[in-house]
């Protein structure tokens, strides 16, 4: 039984006749076929195999129509680990009607992929703000600096992932009106023989140090979060 599954999962490549990563064994990429692929792609998927059991985190991006909760930013794992059941239930197997048809992914399937994927990338970076800082800041802060900073990177050609981190520490110390009311960081990431990344990580640590600034700066983040 093991080697039919795992032979099955093996032969479902986008193009069959070239070799890709296809990460099934991956909780996230389970989840997000759920929501982006189409319900005869699932059934091809899913024949032969009852259900999937994914094991929820924070990160994870459960479909429109689950009414299940993630597990909360800030809110130590549970025990034992909370999991979710995905099947297909009350659907016809229409794998053997698609057998000699390619695993395919369309565009717009692609894109729902790619638009799960920058959702999990904040919410990733969210969760690594939170591991720098534990409770110093509201849960909800961290979320909000993880999104900012997704949304204003290109403004600065930030693409890396050292560059979105430090600019959402940049939003959740000094609030979402950074850089406006912050001209030496405006500065820096508008000056492109600054090595912005560099200073603009230097002057933040400076910053920091400062208690009445730093103070200033959490304050605000957080009353704006409150208005949202």
């Amino acid at each position: 039984m093991y080697f039919n599954i795992r032979n099955h999962l093996a032969s479902d490549p986008v193009n069959p006749n070239a070799p890709v990563y296809f990460r099934f064994y991956d909780p996230r990429v389970l989840l997000d076929m759920v929501s982006a692929l189409n319900i005869q792609k699932l059934s091809q998927f899913y024949s032969g195999i009852g259900s999937f059991y994914v094991p929820l985190t924070f990160q994870m991006q459960l479909p429109a129509s689950s009414s299940i909760a993630t597990e909360e930013l800030g809110k130590r794992a549970s025990s034992p680990t909370r999991f979710i059941k995905l099947a297909l239930e009350n659907v016809p197997d229409l794998a053997q009607h698609n057998s000699n048809q390619s695993f395919k992914v369309n565009p717009n399937e692609y894109q729902m992929f790619i638009h799960l994927l920058n959702q999990r990338s904040v919410l990733n970076l969210a969760v690594a703000l939170f591991q720098a800082y534990d409770e110093q800041f509201p849960a909800y802060n961290y979320v909000d600096a993880a999104q900012l900073a997704y949304q204003n990177a290109s403004k600065y050609r930030f693409t890396t992932q050292n560059e979105m981190t430090v600019l959402a520490d940049c939003f959740l110390w000094l609030g979402h009106n950074f850089p406006e009311n912050s001209p030496d960081a405006a500065l820096l990431l508008n000056d492109p023989q600054s090595q912005g990344l560099q200073h603009l990580y230097a002057w933040l640590q400076s910053i920091k140090t400062a208690a009445p600034l730093a103070i200033d700066g959490r304050s605000h983040l957080r009353e704006a979060g409150r208005r949202q």
